[in-house]
Formats: structure tokens, sequence, C-alpha cells
């Protein structure tokens, strides 16, 4: 009798039993990349090639108007001694800078890797580059983010880093 009182006893100053959903056994979500889970690579879009052989086009020429043009108006770009320039009226002053000193006559090379779709009008665009200028040659890799605006692709963000400072002769 006596433990049917203290049942009666909890019963009465215990909380409502509410239905909780079950926990998971390992809570802990390991870290996951912010694509994950990652979707298919995207086969080679005409129109991201377009852009890539656009881009080495304006930088052999050296016409930094247009390789600013290839951006997107509020575009990021990271050089390859890691200074960060944004919108298209930065990154166009950097290369006019660059063309007009250090680059001066450089010719460029683009390797494209690897395209991973994020979505239908994002991707990313990974590869390696060669810059052969009269001081020496110099390679790094590269990330570029690129969005669909109407029927073009554009450079939202550029991550452009080298392998080891130009060679000199």
């Amino acid at each position: 009798m006596k433990g049917l009182f203290i049942l009666l006893i909890m019963l009465a100053v215990s909380r409502p039993m509410v239905p909780q959903k079950p926990t998971p056994r390992d809570s802990v979500l390991p870290t996951r990349s912010p694509t994950y889970p990652a979707p298919s690579p995207q086969q080679n879009d005409a129109g991201i090639t377009k852009l890539l052989k656009d881009y080495e086009a304006a930088f052999n020429k050296g016409d930094a108007k247009a390789i600013a043009a290839l951006y997107t108006s509020d575009a990021w770009r990271v050089t390859p001694d890691g200074r960060l320039h944004v919108g298209q009226a930065a990154i166009q002053g950097d290369y006019e800078v660059a063309m007009a000193g250090p680059t001066k006559g450089a010719k460029g090379t683009l390797h494209h890797g690897k395209t991973r779709a994020i979505s239908p009008d994002v991707s990313l665009v990974e590869g390696t580059y060669e810059v052969t200028m009269s001081s020496g040659t110099f390679k790094g890799r590269y990330l570029n983010t690129l969005v669909r605006q109407g029927d073009q692709w554009r450079l939202a963000s550029g991550v452009f880093v080298a392998d080891a400072p130009p060679a000199t002769k």
C-alpha cells in the first residue's frame, strides 16, 4: 500500500508527459562543406568555357576594362599576394596598375580543372594558371565562383593563389 501511495504522489507532482522526438545516439554531426550534400559535377558548360577564354584573351591583351566587365558589379577578387578587391571598379583599378607595371606585356594561360554546379545559376570552377612575363614565369591555382546573369556567366568571386614567387631570369 505504501508503494502505491508513493507512486500516486510521484504522478501528482510530476509534470505531464509530452511526447518527444527521440535523440539520435550520435547527436554531433561531422563538419560538412557548405555545399553538402555535394551536387554532381557539372558538364563543361559552353558559357563557362567562353568566360574563361574571354578572361584569358583580355588578360593577354592587357585590357583591364574587359577583364573587369567579366565580373559582377559587386564581385570579390583575392590576388595571388592576398589582397582583396571588391567591386568591378576596384578590380579594374588593380588590373590597370598591374598591367602598367609588373605584368605589362604578360601572357597568361588558364588550365580549366573541374566545375561543380551549386545550383543551375551558380558554379564553382577550379583550375591552374600560368603567367609569363619579362621577369619570369609563375604558376598558381584559382577558384572562381560564377553566377549566371541572363544568358551569360559572370565572375562573382575569384581567388588566385600563387605556387611560388615568380622565377627570375
